[in-house]
């Protein structure tokens, strides 16, 4: 009897550390999800367009090849702050002159691919690490071709379609690691994107024309949308499913060779040299290391890419200088601003740059600043 008893309230104990546990579960997620809606809603008050968030939708348009791309003949003086200008020209290549097919008489061009940090978010188009190539040698001509969230998939497209018509001597195409995981994604920020497969060893465009991406109008529930973001069990689901894409990586890595290996013989064709390169982000200064700049490092040289990667040399740098390299986060700054090259970090790739391509393209007038 003594036993039974002490069976049952050994039960009861264990039904009680249960509802416990639930309850308290229940009450963690509640309140989790109490904060992601006043989140939601608190956003939803600043704009209840949330698509019309996306900062490129003031400079850029939608391009059923490419996906975006950015407005010709724009000037915004004012865009990043005070006198951080952005201009465009007819192609709505970012420069402060018309671009023309033929390279100007005693010029050397250098044809900048890449995303925003190549495109240069929170600067001025003078402060840009491909402009002040040109500054540092008044030979050279800069063409930026950077663009806001490419991926390396729309930075090759865009070149292929509106830059490899350009006479150039130099095409640096420039990325950070993301922008191979980008390549597999349909949509971004608002923004429907091509997709580049392999098929019989020959690159593959799907998802074109790209479909455009409605904007939800007043009333919509677009709120609902950064709701589902903001709440734990979405945020753990996105991270199991970011580890499954990573089987499925081989897959990118082949269609980036293969995009590499395209540029390489396109390049070569025109008289150009290419010139891989690799741009590190904040947190890669700490020591943490890129899947994607790992592979790259063994792939490139496997390949015989011409392949700058300027990560150890940005380490090298005392971290209150590096911290300079980057725009930092305060209330001036626009949130998608923070994190990306400052006016400095510009300046001190364009100078390693510089240094760099004139060993690896072995072109004498580059020499002499």
């Amino acid at each position: 009897m003594r036993g039974r008893r002490l069976r049952l309230w050994i039960a009861y104990g264990l039904l009680l550390a249960a509802i416990t546990l639930v309850l308290f579960l229940a009450l963690e997620g509640l309140s989790s999800l109490v904060f992601a809606l006043r989140g939601a809603r608190s956003q939803s008050e600043v704009s209840p367009y949330y698509y019309d968030l996306a900062p490129e939708r003031r400079h850029a348009q939608y391009d059923e090849e490419l996906g975006w791309v950015g407005i010709p003949n724009l000037h915004l003086p004012d865009l990043y702050g005070k006198d951080h200008y952005l201009r465009t020209d007819s192609r709505g290549f970012r420069t402060d002159h018309e671009v023309e097919d033929a390279v100007p008489q005693g010029k050397l061009r250098v044809v900048c691919s890449g995303d925003s940090f190549t495109f240069g978010q929170g600067v001025a188009n003078d402060q840009t690490w491909c402009h002040l190539l040109s500054v540092l040698d008044k030979r050279l001509e800069a063409v930026n071709m950077g663009q806001r969230g490419y991926g390396v998939d729309q930075a090759f497209l865009w070149y292929m379609r509106d830059g490899r018509a350009l006479d150039h001597d130099v095409h640096v195409f420039a990325f950070i690691g993301a922008d191979f995981s980008r390549m597999r994604e349909r949509s971004r920020r608002g923004y429907g994107k091509p997709v580049l497969s392999l098929r019989n060893g020959e690159l593959v465009v799907e998802n074109v024309p790209v479909p455009p991406v409605e904007r939800p109008g007043p009333g919509s529930f677009s709120w609902i949308e950064s709701l589902a973001r903001r709440l734990r069990s979405v945020q753990l689901a996105q991270r199991l499913l970011d580890k499954a894409r990573r089987l499925v990586e081989s897959d990118t890595r082949e269609v980036a060779l293969e995009i590499f290996e395209t540029l390489e013989r396109v390049n070569r064709d025109k008289g150009s040299e290419l010139v891989l390169l690799y741009l590190p982000v904040q947190w890669e200064l700490e020591g943490t290391e890129s899947r994607w700049r790992l592979w790259l490092e063994s792939a490139a040289g496997d390949a015989g890419f011409r392949y700058v990667d300027l990560t150890p040399e940005m380490r090298g740098v005392s971290p209150e200088i590096a911290e300079t390299f980057f725009i930092g986060r305060s209330e001036s700054v626009d949130a998608d601003d923070a994190g990306h090259y400052s006016a400095d970090g510009h300046a001190w790739v364009a100078e390693r740059l510089y240094d760099r391509i004139t060993p690896l393209v072995t072109l004498p007038a580059l020499h002499a600043r």
